[in-house]
């Protein structure tokens, strides 16, 4: 299973079993058994690799019960890196049969444009048509497998346009151009958060970037990776690099951590083969939009217009520990007048999304999310800024089921509403 991943197959002999993984995986704060751990994961893997055990549902469905959100690689400290042992096994086992549904979803289907905006579409009219609230009043949803019914009541209220409907290829830079970059729209934003993909172009726009997106839609294969399905995400990784090379950008920015994050883990993912090189250009050149703009410098701002906010941050799994930028968002935060920065507890802990995990896990996920909740509640804030598409889904729902009258934004929102007036 790892004989192709030579320096993973020597890292496992690192692991001595200290557990310092366990504090601080949220999986194992909820379950608290050994085989919810990071370092049973870890032995999971091994005995996977040396054949040592029969594969089984139970063995599947111990490797599904794990975020992917990198907490437990960051405490190690012999530094393995455990969510790539995960990632690797849910693949190997994918292969072998196991993971049907996810395996032809996110194998097969997800990676198809015309599906993708197929099911896009049946969304919405399941939503504006009245289809969803007659489904949850007869009961159907629980008919849905797993727990999907439950998850269902996650998704926001899909927009009837998608991003890449309202904008257009290229976007000039206003004023002054301090360069072009190619703005990754990923799948989540582009068809459930078009305002954010708007205030994204706009605020780049403003900055002085002239921004250039692709008009098909592209997976970053981040939920290819993390359901088992990594040939596809390899394959599409290679769509996303030609779509790069032929933008003539400096930069690569995405308004959402994952999607950069996936980037990230190209050269990692593309190693051994022609792309290899590409892609660790492409990799150094990756970042969130806010920690763009925060690392190239925010055009002056007067005292013209302020936003008296108070906001707290939720640092995306992918931004803390995958992109590790989580210090430049809060030096964007600095640069916008009125707003006040209140931290959470435990600010870059996992929210329980996780990409796709809230969907299959979907108990597990709210449990996780309780903990995120009552960190907001404490912390006094207005608004929640968090730059990921699927985080913002995640806590706006928990705080719907709370009652909480807090606001979920992406930072970036926060920048482009102040006035055009207001920049020197």
């Amino acid at each position: 299973m790892l004989a192709h991943e030579p320096e993973l197959l020597n890292q496992l002999k690192k692991c001595v079993r200290c557990g310092q993984c366990r504090s601080v995986c949220p999986v194992f704060a909820v379950l608290g058994k050994e085989s919810a751990a990071p370092r049973g994961k870890v032995f999971l893997t091994e005995m996977l690799h040396k054949e040592k055990l029969p594969l089984s549902e139970e063995m599947a469905g111990q490797l599904t019960a794990c975020l992917l959100c990198e907490a437990c690689s960051q405490e190690c400290p012999s530094g393995i890196p455990v969510h790539r042992y995960v990632s690797i096994a849910r693949s190997h086992l994918a292969k072998k049969g196991y993971y049907k549904f996810k395996r032809q979803l996110f194998g097969k289907l997800w990676p198809r444009t015309r599906f993708l905006s197929l099911a896009g579409e049946l969304l919405k009219a399941y939503q504006h048509l009245g289809i969803r609230s007659l489904a949850r009043g007869l009961g159907l949803t629980r008919l849905l497998p797993g727990s999907l019914g439950q998850a269902e009541a996650v998704l926001t209220t899909v927009p009837r346009q998608r991003a890449r409907q309202l904008l257009p290829t290229v976007t000039p830079a206003q004023g002054e151009k301090r360069g072009r970059v190619y703005y990754f729209l990923g799948c989540a934003t582009d068809m459930l958060f078009p305002h954010i993909a708007q205030a994204t172009v706009k605020a780049l726009s403003q900055q002085g970037f002239e921004v250039v997106i692709s008009p098909e839609l592209n997976c970053c294969g981040m939920p290819q990776l993390g359901n088992g399905a990594r040939d596809t995400a390899v394959s599409l990784a290679a769509r996303v690099l030609e779509q790069i090379e032929t933008a003539g950008a400096q930069w690569v920015v995405s308004d959402c951590a994952s999607c950069g994050a996936a980037l990230k883990e190209y050269p990692q993912l593309l190693a051994g083969t022609e792309l290899a090189a590409t892609a660790r250009t492409w990799a150094e050149r990756t970042r969130e939009v806010t920690a763009f703009l925060a690392e190239q410098g925010l055009r002056e701002i007067t005292a013209s217009s302020t936003l008296p906010l108070t906001v707290t941050i939720h640092d995306p799994c992918h931004l803390a520990r995958g992109l590790k930028q989580k210090a430049a968002l809060r030096l964007f935060l600095q640069q916008l007048p009125g707003v006040e920065v209140r931290e959470m507890a435990q600010a870059d802990r996992c929210c329980g999304g996780a990409g796709t995990f809230f969907a299959t896990n979907y108990q597990l996920s709210q449990t996780i999310l309780a903990e995120k909740v009552a960190n907001i509640r404490q912390s006094g804030a207005q608004v929640v800024v968090t730059p990921c598409p699927g985080c913002i889904l995640q806590i706006s729902h928990g705080l719907r089921q709370q009652g909480l009258p807090v606001l979920v934004k992406h930072p970036v929102e926060l920048l482009t509403s102040l006035s055009p007036r207001d920049y020197k």
